[in-house]
């Protein structure tokens, strides 16, 4: 079972580009809006690895995180276009993305990461490696309690 606490500890798994892990824990808001979406999932484990993954590589875990030359707002790099006034808005706009992404696309999140489901697909491979181990370690956590 997901909780808010096994989450914030997930959220210190994520690598940097470079490799190296975060050492800054993702804000208890969002961790609570992951809980409420992944929970009602068939996969809960894979949907948070996905999106506490996105969340660290795109912003740093930043609510406020201005992309794209401002067209694309908060945390998981989304256009400004989508909701995202709350940690919740932003967490379920980023799961109908991650899942539009995979039904149109080969790869995975190759859609999200690019636009398109003819480019970005390293990005994408090395995103979705990352989801699944950190849904790896949330299981291991889970299966020996929080």
């Amino acid at each position: 079972m997901l909780t808010v606490a096994l989450i914030l500890k997930a959220s210190l798994l994520v690598p940097d580009a470079a490799g190296h892990l975060n050492r800054v824990k993702m804000p208890e808001d969002e961790a609570k809006a992951i809980v409420t979406r992944c929970t009602s999932t068939s996969a809960p484990s894979h949907c948070a690895g996905t999106l506490i993954g996105l969340s660290f590589r795109e912003s740093g875990n930043n609510f406020a995180a201005v992309h794209d030359g401002g067209r694309g707002c908060g945390a998981f790099g989304l256009l400004c276009t989508f909701p995202h006034s709350t940690w919740q808005e932003q967490v379920d706009s980023a799961w109908s993305q991650v899942l539009k992404s995979t039904l149109v696309c080969v790869e995975p999140l190759q859609m999200y990461c690019s636009g398109s489901c003819t480019r970005g697909r390293k990005i994408a491979q090395e995103y979705m490696g990352i989801a699944r181990k950190i849904a790896a370690e949330i299981d291991a956590m889970t299966a020996v309690g929080p």
